[in-house]
């Protein structure tokens, strides 16, 4: 199965709880659009909607669009609040965080674990004034 940057497997619980905790600037939208989240099985969630909602795909599945489909872990998430998340995030991503200094550098390396591979293996993203 498909596993967080920390090890712990991705459920659909936490894609739920990661949908249903989404503030970015598509969130009004979304939640407003959305009847429900069903868990339906152990790998399967539902959305359902209040009316034909042909922008669900391309929102949930680009992250530079709006950061709805991020699935983050729930557990973590609680246990370390949004700032203790900032600081530290966990995704399922091909690339993990490996440092930041917060608006001057942040640097990524690649996910081994990830379910398809990558050719960078390490990055950087360097501000410049």
């Amino acid at each position: 199965g498909i596993k967080f940057h920390d090890g712990s497997p991705v459920t659909p619980d936490d894609v739920k709880w990661s949908y249903e905790h989404y503030q970015g600037a598509w969130a009004q939208a979304l939640h407003d659009e959305t009847e429900r989240t069903k868990i339906l099985d152990k790998r399967t969630v539902q959305f359902e909607f209040k009316r034909p909602f042909l922008d669900f795909p391309r929102l949930i599945g680009t992250a530079n669009v709006c950061g709805a489909g991020w699935v983050v872990p729930a557990n973590y998430y609680e246990k370390v609040g949004k700032d203790g998340f900032a600081a530290k995030p966990i995704g399922a991503g091909p690339y993990k965080l490996v440092s930041q200094d917060p608006g001057t550098k942040i640097e990524f390396e690649a996910f081994e674990e990830y379910y398809a591979p990558v050719h960078v293996k390490k990055f950087t993203i360097v501000s410049a004034p």
